[in-house]
C-alpha cells in the first residue's frame, strides 16, 4: 500500500503537482498502524486469544481506516492514475461511498464473522488470517471513508453504526457458547484455560474500543460544516 501511495505521489511531483505532506503523513502512518495489527505482538497472539485479536481488529476497521482515509488515496489515485475514475463511477461504489450502505456492508461482514462463525475457519489457516485482515481494513475503509464524506452520515446511519457495534460487544459478552471453539480449542494453550472468559474480555475490549469512532464522526461533521 505504501509503495503505491508514494509512487502516485512521485508521479506527480515529476509533473510539478505538489500532494499535501500532511496526507502523505497520515498515510504513512496508517500503513504502520495495519503493521502494528498484523506483525507486532497483537498479530501474532492475536490467532491465540480472541480479546488481543479483537484489540487488533479495531485498529483494522477504525483507526488504521482512519488514517488512511486522511491520506485521501482516492483523490490521489484520480489525479495520477486517471484511467481508475472509470471503476469509481460504477454503481456499486458510489453505493458503497454513501454512509448507510458502508453501515450495512460493515454489519453484513460482523454478522457474517460472529454470528455465522466465519471467523472460525478462516483463523485456521496463515491463508485465511490474511484474508480476515484483508476485509476487515477494506470495510474499515468503505466505512470511514463513507462517513468522513462531504455527504456526512444523517443520523440513521450513525444511529445504525452504533447498534452494529454495540450489538458485536454485546454479543460476545452474552454468548454461551465459545467463537472459533474448534480453533481454540485445538491450539490447547495452558494461559487460555477458559474460552468464555476469553471472550467477555474480548466483548469489553470490543466496546470500549468504540471510542475510535468518536474523531472517525467529527472529522464526518466538520466536512460537513464546511461544505
Amino acid at each position: 500500500m505504501l509503495v503505491a501511495y508514494l509512487a502516485g505521489v512521485r508521479r506527480l511531483g515529476a509533473e510539478a503537482r505538489a500532494w499535501p505532506i500532511r496526507r502523505s503523513s497520515a498515510w504513512r502512518a496508517g500503513c504502520c498502524v495495519v503493521l502494528l495489527a498484523t506483525s507486532s505482538g497483537l498479530g501474532r497472539y492475536g490467532a491465540a486469544m480472541l480479546s488481543v485479536g479483537v484489540a487488533a481488529q479495531l485498529l483494522l476497521t477504525l483507526v488504521a481506516p482512519m488514517l488512511l482515509v486522511l491520506g485521501a488515496p482516492l483523490a490521489l489515485a484520480r489525479q495520477s492514475v486517471p484511467e481508475v475514475n472509470w471503476v469509481l463511477a460504477h454503481p456499486t461504489a458510489a453505493a458503497l461511498a454513501r454512509p448507510v450502505p458502508a453501515v450495512l456492508a460493515f454489519a453484513a461482514a460482523m454478522a457474517m464473522l460472529y454470528g455465522l462463525g466465519l471467523i472460525d475457519p478462516l483463523l485456521s489457516s496463515k491463508l485465511g488470517r490474511l484474508a480476515l485482515d484483508a476485509l476487515l481494513l477494506v470495510v474499515g475503509v468503505v466505512l470511514v471513508g463513507a462517513l468522513t464524506s462531504e455527504a456526512v452520515a444523517r443520523g440513521r446511519a450513525v444511529a445504525l453504526l452504533i447498534l452494529v457495534q454495540a450489538g458485536v460487544g454485546v454479543g460476545l459478552l452474552l454468548r454461551t457458547e465459545p467463537i472459533a471453539a474448534t480453533f481454540y480449542r485445538r491450539l490447547g494453550l495452558s494461559w487460555v484455560p477458559d474460552l468464555l472468559d476469553q471472550q467477555r474480555l474480548a466483548g469489553v475490549v470490543w466496546l470500549v474500543g468504540q471510542v475510535a469512532l468518536v474523531p472517525i464522526l467529527a472529522v464526518g461533521v466538520a466536512r460537513a460544516r464546511a461544505r
